[in-house]
């Protein structure tokens, strides 16, 4: 039996945070980025490239980011204010403590066996094995734009929020979040069963392809004709608030 999974905020033996694993490397340059951290949380998911800068208010440290139609948006961040806290007060510590240091690592002790929910949007889209996008939140840090895409042999595989950039005069692509094995089995075992939940769900409101349905369809009654398969439906169709607009009216008919 897996130990209690808990939130930040929570406490179990004198522990107030999930264990944390920062490593960073120092620019060395005069500009608003002063290091670069690397940060894994809980021993289950890490997060890079961590930008640690500093702004009118002094130093903070700025989860990555996707481009996405020409704007940045975030893609992992904490959804709450305790877990945003935890988080920049122990880098902004760990990056002052060594700020003479070229490189290092600060381990802060903490509880690990993070809790996992899952939010999953079935996707049909021509001519594409792209079965869902889903947003996963892990121990009160939220992953946006994880694609889920339909094997051959109709299991489903994950594809993490990815960032790409031009070293050398090449295209570099890696990803943005990094699971651990066990953890990245155990979400995508998370993602299939809620991916087949949302599917067969009976008595539910089927998301709609343009915005402008959306909102006619929001404020339709309850009573709307059930609809197992969603259409057209894809979250690179979206501007962000128009995308946390659905997130919210799924999550209310869950």
């Amino acid at each position: 039996m897996r130990p209690k999974q808990l939130t930040f905020g929570e406490s179990v033996n004198g522990l107030e945070g999930p264990r944390l694993k920062i490593r960073i490397r120092m620019t060395g340059h005069d500009g608003p980025i002063k290091a670069i951290g690397m940060i894994t949380v809980a021993s289950a998911v890490t997060i890079y490239p961590v930008r640690i800068m500093e702004g009118k208010n002094g130093i903070f440290a700025a989860l990555p980011q996707q481009e996405r139609k020409g704007a940045w948006r975030d893609v992992v961040y904490p959804v709450n204010r305790s877990a945003r806290d935890y988080l920049q007060e122990n880098v902004v510590a760990a990056f002052h403590k060594n700020k003479d240091k070229g490189q290092s690592e600060t381990v802060i002790q903490g509880y690990c066996h993070p809790k996992m929910q899952a939010l999953v949007v079935p996707v049909t889209k021509a001519g594409s094995n792209l079965a869902a996008m889903a947003s996963v939140v892990m121990e009160d840090i939220k992953i946006d734009g994880i694609s889920v895409y339909r094997n051959r042999d109709g299991s489903l595989k994950l594809y993490y929020p990815q960032r790409r950039w031009v070293e050398n005069g090449e295209s570099r692509i890696a990803d943005i979040v990094l699971l651990t094995d066990t953890y990245k089995e155990e979400l995508c075992e998370l993602v299939t069963k809620e991916y087949h939940r949302v599917c067969k769900r009976e008595n539910s409101e089927r998301p709609i392809a343009k915005l402008s349905q959306f909102e006619t369809a929001k404020n339709h009654t309850p009573e709307m004709p059930v609809h197992n398969q969603f259409h057209n439906f894809d979250q690179r169709d979206y501007s962000e608030e128009e995308w946390k607009q659905i997130e919210l009216w799924m999550l209310k008919r869950t």
